[in-house]
């Protein structure tokens, strides 16, 4: 009896549709990229050899090419058959989620006799779960959330994102900016003064005039 190594199956790829992201921002973002791998199929092929037919046509740059860029206004589902020079036929789909176009609201300016205990409040126009960030996170109390409580007496500009949650690393988003500021900041009257009777002294706070 011999015994040998049994040789191993080659594993052959199906031709299929590869993507530069699996989902669009409406509004906001570049076309999608959708192309057909067919070297996963045939390292060797010669591409310009093979024929593809990408539907809906009326959808993507050129129904007949390997390679097309789509813009969909609505999650969308796109379908390419590729033939091969022998004559195999291959069809394979994506689908392509479409997230609305939207804005983000930080609420109005802040101009309050103190900041210590206010909170920001920003909201968007769609339903859709967010992930928030406020920027600089100075004086906060959570710069992750809708509502942050102001936990410092200060004057500043926030940047507020919103992001569709669900997207991994790249997502769509939208900002907005709001300004806080304290109208009466710390008070400095001076040294404690010693003045004969009848004498002048002025004490400047050194507030605006109004």
């Amino acid at each position: 009896v011999v015994f040998g190594a049994v040789p191993l199956a080659k594993v052959v790829a199906q031709p299929y549709i590869a993507t530069s992201q699996n989902f669009f921002c409406a509004g906001q973002s570049d076309p999608v990229s959708l192309y057909c791998n067919v070297l996963a199929f045939d390292p060797t092929t010669n591409v310009a050899d093979w024929t593809f037919e990408w539907s809906p046509a009326a959808d993507v740059s050129d129904p007949n090419a390997q390679s097309v860029l789509v813009t969909p206004m609505s999650t969308s589902t796109f379908s390419a058959v590729m033939t091969s020079p022998s004559g195999e036929v291959f069809e394979d789909d994506i689908t392509i989620t479409v997230y609305p176009d939207f804005e983000v609201d930080a609420g109005p300016d802040l101009f309050l006799c103190s900041t210590l205990g206010a909170s920001l409040v920003a909201s968007v126009d769609i339903v859709n779960s967010i992930t928030w960030e406020w920027q600089p996170a100075v004086g906060l109390s959570n710069a992750m959330v809708s509502n942050p409580q102001l936990t410092e007496e200060l004057s500043q500009v926030y940047t507020v994102t919103a992001t569709i949650d669900g997207l991994g690393a790249t997502g769509c988003f939208a900002t907005d900016v709001v300004e806080v500021a304290s109208v009466f900041p710390d008070m400095e009257l001076g040294d404690d003064v010693v003045a004969c009777a009848g004498e002048l002294v002025t004490i400047d706070p050194e507030l605006p005039a109004n």
